[in-house]
């Protein structure tokens, strides 16, 4: 039952980890159409949920993650927060003056 159960997990870590790439060019492109509307901050938030479950699969096949998987991770987040992430924040015509 056990032994079922983690082939189970690993089936279902594969299946999310292999979406990751759709949810992100959905989520993107949510925000081109609507902007940054409630079902895009829903979906980038997910995007990134389903990130550690590369990891499982890496480890239930003893990989392990290089550069570019950091670095995939990291522009992803880049492009679902550039609110957030940037250090200019917009200030009122009204109260700058």
């Amino acid at each position: 039952m056990i032994r079922r159960l983690g082939k189970t997990m690993e089936y279902i870590a594969v299946l999310i980890s292999g979406w990751i790439n759709i949810a992100f060019l959905v989520s993107l492109t949510i925000r081109w159409r609507s902007g940054n509307g409630r079902a895009f901050r829903i979906l980038r938030v997910i995007t990134l949920v389903m990130v550690p479950f590369c990891w499982i699969v890496f480890y239930d096949e003893s990989l392990f993650p290089r550069e570019g998987h950091f670095l995939w991770i990291v522009a992803m987040a880049l492009a679902l927060f550039p609110d957030s992430l940037s250090s200019r924040r917009h200030v009122p015509a009204a109260i700058a003056s």
